[in-house]
């Protein structure tokens, strides 16, 4: 056997940004490659290395290994061609590839043309389809924090509960197997990247199934005041497999996504926003819509609605405004309620990159505490630790 490249091209129906969707505060499990255009991260216990589409509108990629919890569901797949396909095809769920952007802008436009005058690129993003345990996870470590940090945070939980990541290698017959060799170097080499997410049932065995010892485990490890969330949240879904937490979900139902973040908001560390965060990428609830005080900014500047006349953009965000903003957006937009909110992010960030255009009114959060970004960066970081 001689190590082997799983990797090829996804073709693209309409234009993605990666660095947008990847590493815009959706997901903390992908990390840009220094002068490429290239991310590489973990989904699913896979490790992947995607490009960003050039002008032939396609995203190359690459497996560089995979867990052995994942690869035992890959054996399935027994010759090269076959699981080059299952890997095509997680990649375009993962992505939402297959998303119809001419309607998305058609129903944008019809409110605001706005995105489509300054920031067309901004059609360019998609929601993440995450997995659940994940996500929750991810959110409830995102209180109060920035993207690295959280990065870092999640990187030694996954070295410390989840399965190590090895290389992949095939022989010339497209027979494949996971190399268990020279691990260290591939480990060293993707940093924070080498193990699958855990799943709650792991972190709690493996955390001696105390949420004492869980909850100083993940203090110890950099969590603060989260370890307790952390640990009694994993207690819960790790004793109980009937949780509601696991059940499914009719993602096209309001009732069902009521349901939902309902019951996430019965779990320690989650609030409205974590939960709606936590529905729309973990779940796929498209009506899902998180807002912060600047998707309130962006609204009201975006949108000429006669129910944002009473919007105040000098005070915290109240449980009123939040209902508001996102019954607009569900009304307005649909299924695409909650992709609407990430475009309108997006296109924020745009234009506080552009010297020319005239900025946006600043919001206040809280009396004294000036909040208007003085750049794109710094806007993602504000947002990120109000998730």
């Amino acid at each position: 056997m001689g190590k082997a490249r799983l990797s090829g091209r996804i073709a693209l129906s309409a234009p993605i940004n990666l660095a947008d969707t990847l590493k815009g505060g959706q997901t903390f499990r992908f990390r840009k490659i220094d002068d490429q255009p290239s991310f590489c991260g973990v989904y699913k216990g896979t490790l992947l290395e995607l490009t960003e589409p050039g002008p032939s509108s396609e995203i190359l990629y690459q497996v560089h290994g995979f867990s052995p919890g994942r690869f035992g569901e890959l054996k399935a797949f027994r010759r090269f061609e076959m699981l080059q396909a299952e890997v095509e095809r997680l990649i375009k769920e993962y992505l939402c590839i297959d998303l119809n952007v001419d309607e998305l802008k058609t129903i944008v436009n019809a409110a605001s043309n706005n995105v489509e005058l300054h920031s067309p690129t901004a059609f360019h993003v998609r929601v993440l389809a995450q997995e659940r345990f994940e996500t929750l996870i991810a959110f409830i470590t995102s209180a109060n924090n920035n993207i690295e940090r959280i990065t870092k945070l999640l990187g030694k939980l996954c070295s410390t509960f989840g399965e190590e990541i090895y290389p992949l290698e095939f022989d010339d017959k497209g027979r494949f197997r996971l190399l268990d060799e020279g691990c260290p170097i591939f480990r060293s080499t993707h940093e924070n990247f080498s193990h699958a997410f855990p799943t709650a049932r792991r972190i709690w065995k493996l955390g001696g199934e105390s949420p004492e010892k869980l909850s100083t485990t993940l203090r110890e490890m950099g969590f603060g005041y989260r370890a307790k969330y952390i640990a009694k949240t994993v207690q819960i879904l790790a004793e109980d497999e009937g949780h509601p937490f696991y059940a499914d979900y009719d993602r096209n139902s309001l009732e069902e996504y009521e349901k939902c973040t309902t019951m996430l908001q019965t779990l320690q560390g989650v609030g409205k926003k974590v939960a709606d965060c936590i529905a729309l990428q973990g779940f796929q609830f498209g009506c899902a819509v998180p807002i912060d005080v600047h998707i309130r900014r962006i609204s009201i500047n975006e949108f000429r609605v006669a129910g944002f006349t009473k919007l105040k953009l000098d005070r915290a965000l109240t449980g009123t405004d939040y209902r508001i903003i996102a019954d607009f957006y569900r009304t307005t937009f649909g299924h695409h309620a909650g992709l609407v909110q990430q475009v309108m992010f997006v296109y924020s960030l745009h234009r506080s990159k552009a010297s020319t255009h005239v900025a946006l009114k600043p919001e206040k959060e809280a009396p004294k505490r000036k909040l208007a970004p003085t750049d794109a960066k710094d806007t993602l970081r504000r947002r990120t630790r109000r998730n």
